[in-house]
């Protein structure tokens, strides 16, 4: 077994101080540290452990297992759920790791990119604030490094766990099945395995077997779930996330627009329903450009998706937070050439969307009427995302997702010559 690291024992000590921090802020100040989607969880993890169902609580919109996997928190200790995001934020971080490693990124340029998100404050913030994104990140990296051994119906088990956990998964698939090609399924591998050797030899094959195996796994967690739920978990886990048109704390420009429709009525779905079309478009052209490069297509389809989505929130930055750290080795966006413009782009993003902050806090602690400020401030993020992603498109370097390509040899822009 690998020993762990000091950086991952400094970045569990960080997190469980934050918790203690969290348990004291929340009991001597009016506005908790605590996520309220955490007091969700928590209250339909007490509702499964008394034998009912946790869409009598309302605003419960996740799968009833996370609420099963959490009931520790009723009869354990309420910082139970917690916890566990925590340890799944340190397993994210020897996830990454390994994935560098198996593309041949040097062992320090990992643990410094490992460690670009352990101690990432975003990430801190999130996990012990009592978020599960972490959860979600954790099955999605499993996928990816699944599919570097080769082993395809691991594979598109795990991204099946991760679209159950959180419908938004689903936007990689067309990524995972772009990438097997021909060129991965051929090339050579020292960690082949008696399993990687029956890994089907056709890209036909290899994408209509992870396609099947996804689609089970969707199917029987689905089936699981509504057995269980029966109509409660079709609405509010899956189709609620469809219809979802939230006007407030929504950095997307979209909000305008939904908040000046009146609701339920028709110009209002047909804002919602025409916002589908921009990210479906830009995801499915993403996979066929960059699908072969996995790692690189997914942080550019999160960022953009997360960008072009009706409904964008703080959490949502943690989806490509998450796998930034994957895409820095191959990126020339740190070379001291591009050093200038790598800065501008980040600088643009983070005075917009303090400004959007600002703006907000105006509008919900305030009380002014600065709903046309809040819009302009969401039009300047929403810009601000869009150089972000042309950025991190110019300054990669095509990399091969396996090793053995032709492309590894040159696949690390830090890697020595």
């Amino acid at each position: 077994m690998k020993p762990i690291s000091r950086m991952h024992l400094w970045a569990g000590l960080i997190r469980l101080l934050l918790l203690i921090y969290g348990a004291w802020h929340d009991t001597n100040h009016h506005v908790r540290y605590t996520d309220v989607d955490y007091d969700v969880f928590s209250d339909g993890a007490a509702l499964v452990w008394r034998g009912r169902s946790p869409f009598e609580r309302p605003t419960y919109r996740y799968t009833p297992l996370l609420a099963a996997v959490l009931t520790p928190n009723a009869w354990a200790h309420p910082g139970f759920g917690k916890l566990l995001f925590v340890a799944a934020d340190l397993v994210v971080g020897a996830q990454i790791e390994a994935i560098l490693l198996a593309r041949r990124v040097p062992l320090g340029i990992a643990r410094t990119c490992a460690g670009a998100w352990l101690f990432n404050p975003l990430a801190l913030n999130v996990s012990t604030r009592g978020n599960s994104e972490s959860l979600i990140t954790v099955l999605l990296l499993g996928a990816v490094h699944a599919l570097l051994r080769r082993r395809i119906a691991l594979s598109a088990a795990l991204l099946g766990c991760a679209i159950h956990l959180k419908p938004y998964p689903v936007i990689y698939m067309p990524a995972f099945v772009a990438s097997l090609d021909a060129g991965m399924l051929g090339c050579a591998s020292s960690m082949a395995s008696s399993v990687q050797r029956t890994a089907p030899r056709s890209p036909f094959a290899a994408r209509a077997a992870f396609v099947v195996v996804l689609g089970a796994t969707c199917a029987a967690l689905a089936l699981l779930c509504y057995v269980w739920c029966g109509e409660a978990f079709v609405h509010e886990a899956l189709l609620y996330h469809l219809s979802r048109q939230d006007v407030k704390h929504n950095f997307s420009p979209y909000f305008y627009a939904l908040y000046l429709a009146p609701a339920g009525s028709a110009a209002r779905q047909l804002v919602a329903s025409l916002a589908f079309v921009p990210p479906a478009l830009l995801l499915v052209a993403l996979a066929l450009r960059l699908g072969r490069d996995l790692p690189f297509c997914l942080f550019a389809q999160t960022v953009t998706f997360v960008t072009f989505n009706k409904v964008s929130t703080a959490q949502y930055f943690i989806w490509y937070h998450a796998l930034l750290p994957l895409v820095l080795p191959s990126s020339e966006a740190l070379l001291p050439a591009h050093l200038p413009r790598t800065a501008a782009v980040v600088a643009a993003w983070t005075i917009t969307l303090l400004s959007w902050l600002g703006c907000a806090y105006l509008l919900e602690f305030g009380g002014y009427c600065v709903f046309v400020a809040v819009w302009i401030a969401s039009v300047a993020f929403f810009a601000a995302n869009v150089a972000l992603v042309h950025h991190a498109i110019r300054m990669h370097v095509p990399t091969a997702l396996f090793r053995g390509g032709q492309l590894a040899e040159q696949a690390v822009v830090w890697h020595p010559r």
